[in-house]
């Protein structure tokens, strides 16, 4: 019985490391990586004669023989392509493209680490946090070329809400089907808690910074919003690399707990392959993100939907598949702990890497992407984080904490459902 459990959480552990995870928080945050011990050991073996082409395109077909859904769902890409160059109706082009990506972000996460299985715990670290979101940064630069802010504005901090209040509620709900009450660290629940703070405090504050000078200067709010945006962005995203430096390198050995045991003894593709894979996906995720931000004007217009909610609900849910997959699996085996790192620890690396570079990127093509987020947003995030705070301070949670989370996340859904396009959202 041991053994099945020890198995099953062997497999959790592999597939977290599959599927994306660049931060994890337990405590603090904590980069996937690799020891440096044994990484010698590891490329010469993995370098050997047996282990060459043959050997790559077998564990190839082996991992697509794993995931048949994935593996079905790359007919998608190739009919997503075709129906942007055909002029099909903008709703199959976005379903499409929508179903495309999700497949992609499993041969990007895959190949990532594989790559970063050969390489120094601090490369494997930079590698996993800089591909980890990989899927979401295109969409967001695709949607800046289109001009489209409230989109990559909706996306980001829909991302987040998903995380927060879907993907945890999902974990809560079907681990408390288990067993009558779910335990976790309540130190760890009391960092995220922070963590959540800090990372929205970003957010919030170039917000409430345009509602206080609405009216009282005459310069244009732009003028004053933007600089302000740019340059918080810079110190958001040099306070996350000094945290990947804390973690990675002056203080790695606060943060090496338990994971020693995850012996990886499944085969990898070669360096030279993997890398070959991450780039063919990378340079097929750009046009894929790139259809499906194009479509998304008509899509609105066609089915009578904001862009917020297209972007709240639909697009931002393509990078949380992963996440939602595995804190099912997390849940199922109590494990907690794992269930707010990837949940909270995704929706704080949105907020600290990815919204920043959004905007340093819309900085770079002189688009006026800024922090000001639109404040039904804002608020539906502070709200999203002081409710998850007060479920998980106590360091337990039950099923129907899982669904005060699910319930909380649909009635944000319904509430972009039906908010007209032209209500502060830029349509």
């Amino acid at each position: 019985m041991s053994q099945a459990k020890s198995q099953s959480l062997k497999e959790v552990h592999k597939h977290w490391a599959k599927l994306r995870a660049a931060v994890r928080v337990s405590g603090a945050f904590k980069i996937v990586g690799r020891e440096a011990a044994g990484n010698k050991e590891r490329l010469l073996s993995e370098t050997a004669p047996e282990k060459k082409a043959g050997g790559n395109f077998q564990v190839a077909i082996d991992r697509a023989c794993d995931s048949p859904f994935n593996t079905a769902m790359l007919v998608a890409v190739p009919l997503g392509i075709y129906a942007a160059k055909s002029g099909w109706a903008p709703w199959k082009i976005f379903w499409l493209n929508f179903l495309a990506l999700i497949p992609l972000s499993g041969y990007l996460g895959q190949a990532t680490e594989d790559i970063s299985s050969y390489t120094s715990e601090v490369l494997a670290g930079l590698l996993n946090a800089t591909f980890g979101n990989i899927v979401e940064m295109m969409v967001a630069v695709c949607a800046l070329m289109h001009g489209d802010i409230i989109v990559v504005q909706s996306t980001l901090l829909g991302s987040m809400l998903s995380n927060l209040l879907f993907v945890l509620g999902s974990c809560f709900v079907y681990g408390g089907s288990q067993v009558r009450e779910l335990n976790f660290s309540s130190k760890a629940a009391s960092t995220c808690t922070s963590l959540l703070l800090l990372a929205t405090m970003s957010l919030v504050l170039p917000t409430a910074m345009r509602s206080v000078l609405n009216g009282v200067t005459e310069d244009p709010l732009e003028d004053i919003i933007l600089p302000v945006s740019r340059y918080t962005s810079i110190v958001m995203f040099v306070i996350y690399l000094q945290f990947l430096y804390f973690q990675l390198v002056s203080h790695k050995d606060y943060f090496d707990a338990d994971d020693d045991e995850e012996a990886d003894d499944e085969p990898r593709w070669s360096p030279s392959f993997a890398t070959a894979v991450l780039a063919v996906s990378s340079v097929i995720t750009a046009y894929v993100a790139d259809y499906l931000v194009a479509s998304i004007h008509g899509y609105a217009q066609d089915m009578a939907l904001s862009k917020a909610f297209i972007g709240l609900i639909l697009v931002a849910s393509v990078g949380n598949i992963p996440e939602f997959y595995v804190t099912l699996m997390v849940a199922k085996n109590n494990k907690l702990d794992l269930a707010l790192t990837i949940a909270v620890g995704s929706s704080c690396q949105m907020a600290l890497l990815v919204t920043p570079f959004a905007v340093l990127s819309g900085w770079v093509m002189d688009v006026p992407m800024s922090l000001d987020f639109h404040g039904l947003q804002i608020i539906c995030l502070l709200l999203a984080v002081l409710t998850v705070s007060s479920v998980i301070q106590g360091g337990s949670a039950t099923w129907l904490h899982g669904s005060l989370l699910v319930g909380s996340y649909l009635i944000i859904a319904m509430m972009f459902f039906f908010l007209p396009g032209s209500v502060g959202t830029g349509d």
